[in-house]
């Protein structure tokens, strides 16, 4: 639901589920850096902001084999 929710733009969904997932604790970047890619490629540029302004998302992450964001 949450992957579905930062693919399809929907910023809102996304910030609900986040905080029911992370119950007040503050520790989901990991979690959702992953996202970044996915709403990146989807053109998405609200979750994108979302997640790098709410979240501080390191666009220049390394992750799977070496790629970047």
């Amino acid at each position: 639901m949450l992957l579905e929710a930062a693919s399809d733009g929907d910023v809102d969904l996304l910030k609900r589920l986040v905080r029911l997932l992370d119950g007040g604790k503050g520790c989901l970047a990991e979690a959702v850096a992953g996202m970044l890619h996915l709403t990146a490629g989807a053109g998405e540029l609200a979750v994108c902001r979302y997640l790098v302004e709410e979240f501080r998302v390191d666009v220049n992450a390394i992750y799977n084999e070496g790629r970047s964001f």
